[in-house]
C-alpha cells in the first residue's frame, strides 16, 4: 500500500529539517576550529556518498563525520572518534597516517540502497583507514568500516569510502 501524498511530504519536510539542523551544527563547530588548521571538509564516495569532515584534536586523535542527503528524503549522519598512527608500518611515505576508531550512525530512508524501508536506523561503526596529507591543506583517505545496525534490528554490514578533504 502506498503512503498517502500528505504523509510523504511530511516525511520529506522532516528529512530536510534534519539535514539543515545537522549542517548548521557542523558549521557552528567548524568556524572556531578552522582558525587553527584543525578542520577538514570535503566529499566522500562510497556508502554513503556525501559531505565529509574531520576535526583534529591533536596529533594522535580526531573526530570524523559525514552527512548525506538526497531529494528522495534520505538522510544519513555518522561520527567516529579516531586514533591515528603515523606510518606504523614504516613504509617511508611522508604524511601517511593509519587510523582506527569507533562511532555511531543514524540513517533515515534507504541510503546507499541498503534498506528497503523508511525506518530510522541507528548503529555502531568501526572505521579502519589510511590517510595521506598533501601540502598540509589537502588530504585523501580510504576507509573500510565494519558496522552493525542496533535499531530497528541487529544487522551487521561493511561500508567503504574514498574521499578528499581541504584543511582550513
Amino acid at each position: 500500500m502506498k503512503t498517502p501524498l500528505c504523509f510523504r511530504s511530511l516525511k520529506m519536510d522532516r528529512a530536510k529539517l534534519s539535514f539543515w539542523a545537522s549542517l548548521s551544527f557542523l558549521l557552528l563547530v567548524a568556524f572556531p576550529l578552522q582558525a587553527r588548521n584543525q578542520l577538514g571538509l570535503g566529499i566522500q564516495f562510497g556508502v554513503p556518498t556525501g559531505l565529509s569532515g574531520k576535526v583534529w584534536l591533536g596529533k594522535a586523535n580526531a573526530i570524523d563525520f559525514a552527512l548525506y542527503y538526497d531529494i528522495d528524503r534520505e538522510v544519513y549522519l555518522h561520527s567516529s572518534y579516531l586514533f591515528q598512527y603515523r606510518d606504523p608500518l614504516s613504509l617511508g611515505i611522508p604524511n601517511l597516517y593509519f587510523y582506527a576508531g569507533i562511532g555511531g550512525f543514524l540513517g533515515d530512508g534507504h541510503w546507499g540502497r541498503r534498506y528497503r524501508d523508511d525506518d530510522a536506523h541507528l548503529g555502531v561503526r568501526i572505521p579502519l583507514g589510511a590517510e595521506i596529507i598533501f601540502l598540509k591543506h589537502f588530504n585523501v583517505f580510504l576507509e573500510l568500516v565494519p558496522s552493525t545496525d542496533l535499531i530497528p534490528e541487529t544487522d551487521p554490514f561493511f561500508g567503504a569510502a574514498l574521499g578528499a578533504r581541504f584543511v582550513f
